[in-house]
């Protein structure tokens, strides 16, 4: 009966622990989502500045145009899963 009994001290112990261990990891991934989000926003917002050369506030189709080479721009379409034949579909 004591060999039973320990086994199910192991096995509920062991259960515990990849419980914690999910919880934590699942944490760590969503605050990892987060700040990928808060860099990418950011980022956006730099890039964004830079390509608004009359600096009005508004990127316009020539200027955006303009820039369709710039490889920080290339990096943010292919990190958001557009290609860069789509660009003109933001406008």
């Amino acid at each position: 009966m004591a060999i039973v009994f320990c086994f199910y001290i192991v096995f509920t112990s062991l259960a515990l622990m990849n419980f914690v261990t999910g919880v934590f990891v699942e944490t760590a991934l969503q605050r990892g989502r987060e700040d990928k989000d808060v860099y990418m926003i950011n980022h956006l917002r730099e890039l964004f500045g830079r390509l608004d050369d009359d600096h009005n506030g508004k990127i316009t189709w020539p200027e955006f145009e303009e820039n369709l080479d710039e490889p920080k721009l290339l990096t943010f379409f292919k990190e958001i899963d557009i290609d860069i034949s789509e660009a003109k579909g933001l406008f």
